[in-house]
């Protein structure tokens, strides 16, 4: 058996969807705005980003020290959607990142994950959600720090 875990976090950025979009996919630029990865480096020989792009980068997690960590873009729908696999020491999961665009030309921003649980982790649960929304809210924080000041 399993335990489904899922969240998600959003943020309005005032800046134009595509610009984030191409920010956003480039996971090269994820340390522009993301100060708990470092060391992000592309695994798979590419150069352009998009579905089958891998990368591998340093990860700090409060409570849980530093860990290797990856992604692999699995989908694109430019300027709306990218969908990933991520991982780190055996906790992995899925992220969908979603841009729509405002009438002010602004751009909403979401971030969500879903991954299983082993029924053994059901402890460890809440933590794991409230790290991954903590680590959301900071990474969506930074987005719109790096593109509004």
């Amino acid at each position: 058996m399993t335990i489904e875990v899922a969240y998600a976090e959003s943020i309005d950025v005032a800046a134009p969807i595509d610009k984030i979009f191409a920010h956003r996919l480039e996971f090269m630029n994820l340390p522009d705005y993301m100060n708990q990865a470092s060391g992000i480096r592309r695994t798979d020989g590419g150069t352009e980003p998009g579905p089958g792009a891998d990368y591998a980068f340093d990860l700090t997690i409060p409570g849980m020290g530093a860990m290797e960590a990856y992604i692999k873009v699995l989908e694109v729908d430019a300027p709306y959607r990218i969908v990933f696999d991520t991982g780190s020491s055996g906790m992995g999961g899925r992220e969908v990142s979603t841009f729509t665009e405002l009438p002010d030309g602004g751009t909403h921003v979401e971030f969500a994950f879903s991954m299983s649980l082993p029924d053994e982790a059901a402890e460890g649960v809440s933590f794991v959600e409230d790290s991954g929304r903590s680590s959301f809210r900071g990474e969506l924080e930074g987005l719109k720090r790096f593109f509004e000041e």
